[in-house]
């Protein structure tokens, strides 16, 4: 058995022994998700404070808000 052979049976037998099927690697994913940017997520996290409390949690994102959008 040649090093790179050892190699695949190695990797076999640790995804089947996580239960993973070597063919999820390769197949499309069934859903794509849209995940919110922090410009549309930061106001819904705002709405969850107390009045008090909004204001310097948009103080404080407003950098993340201009540097990632």
């Amino acid at each position: 058995m040649t090093s790179s052979q050892a190699e695949r049976d190695a990797a076999q037998l640790l995804l089947s022994k996580m239960d993973i099927n070597p063919d999820e690697f390769l197949a499309e994913p069934e859903v794509k998700r849209v995940l919110p940017t922090f410009s549309q997520y930061i106001p819904e996290v705002a709405k969850a404070l107390s009045p008090l409390h909004r204001p310097a949690l948009l103080v404080v994102m407003a950098p993340v808000r201009r540097a990632w959008g």
